[in-house]
């Protein structure tokens, strides 16, 4: 898995070039304490609705922050979805035992896309911008959210979000 320091040099392209490398949104999120949970049969309970100083103190931009693609991945079985959750099955799959095993998804529209981010039953809720998000209701997920699953925090950038974060961390000299 990525770091966003591993991408610095990538951002210091043009935004062209940038955009032809990287063509996927991403969620950057720090790594859980413990390295997070194993995974479990059950999902944990826990959490509430989350402060948004606590995750922006949490996803503030620093070059060890993880970066996950969000793009459908080889054990993927919904097209036009891009699941979450703790099954390794999940497009976006990571072992935390607050996450359900199929915990949301992402669907997009239009060019450039748009992307929604849809709950889909999920025991601890999902959160954009600390806002809980109904079930099976999509939700618009703007570039520099936060979204929260269950209690696990990540930023949703989309590529120009991506490449001006990076720029940001690293300002060209």
């Amino acid at each position: 898995m990525k770091r966003l320091g591993d991408l610095v040099g990538d951002g210091r392209t043009s935004l062209e070039r940038f955009l032809a490398l990287h063509a996927d949104p991403v969620l950057l999120h720090a790594e859980p304490l413990g390295g997070g949970d194993e995974r479990e049969f059950r999902t944990r309970l826990g959490g509430g609705a989350p402060s948004r100083l606590e995750m922006a103190l949490e996803l503030a931009l620093r070059p060890d922050l993880l970066v996950t693609p969000v793009r459908k991945g080889p054990a993927g079985a919904f097209q036009g979805q891009i699941s979450v959750g703790r099954t390794r099955a999940s497009d976006l799959s990571f072992p935390y035992a607050r996450l359900s095993k199929f915990h949301a998804y992402f669907t997009w529209a239009g060019e450039p896309r748009a992307y929604s981010l849809t709950d889909a039953g999920s025991t601890n809720g999902t959160f954009v911008d600390g806002r809980r998000l109904e079930p099976k209701a999509p939700a618009p997920v703007p570039d520099g959210a936060y979204v929260t699953f269950g209690h696990y925090h990540f930023l949703f950038l989309t590529p120009p979000g991506l490449y001006r974060a990076l720029n940001q961390l690293s300002p060209a000299p």
